[in-house]
């Protein structure tokens, strides 16, 4: 099953330092506080963040090895990671491309997040789609919500 969900804030600040804030994985605790789907990112290499740059997320869920695969300063930076789920006897699997994109709009930046997901999972583990989606729909607001609290302050 593959589905994209879109995501997108109006923000007050300068684009330069809204796409170093999400290109600077190491620094994320300095916005976007932990918790149950992540925990921090590591084993970020090379650093700064480039494209090419290899990753861990992790998180109570788990751990996301990932990479940037996508990066034009200023304008748009895409992370691709994959994702096992199995708790509550779930076995699913995920395949995760994140893309965000900036664009300058008078003197706001219009921040947008595209996640395209897929999800490979036995008909065993079909009822927890639902749960699966609405915590990846939950966590992608508060995400989005935290960099717009952050950078406008």
């Amino acid at each position: 099953m593959k589905t994209t969900l879109h995501f997108s804030k109006t923000i007050n600040a300068p684009i330069d330092e809204l796409f170093n804030r999400v290109a600077d994985m190491k620094n994320y605790h300095e916005w976007l506080p932990n918790s149950n789907a992540f925990g921090g990112t590591k084993d970020i290499e090379p650093y700064p963040v480039q494209l090419g740059t290899k990753y861990l997320d992790y998180g109570p869920s788990g751990q996301r090895p990932g990479e940037v695969n996508f990066f034009v300063p200023n304008k748009k930076i895409g992370f691709h990671h994959s994702m096992d789920i199995s708790q509550m006897g779930l076995n699913i699997k995920t395949d995760i491309q994140i893309d965000y994109t900036f664009e300058e709009t008078n003197k706001d930046v219009k921040v947008s997040r595209t996640l395209i997901m897929t999800i490979n999972s036995p008909i065993s583990s079909y009822w927890g789609l639902p749960f699966v989606m609405g915590a990846f729909v939950k966590e992608n607001f508060r995400l989005m919500g935290a960099l717009k609290k952050f950078s406008e302050q």
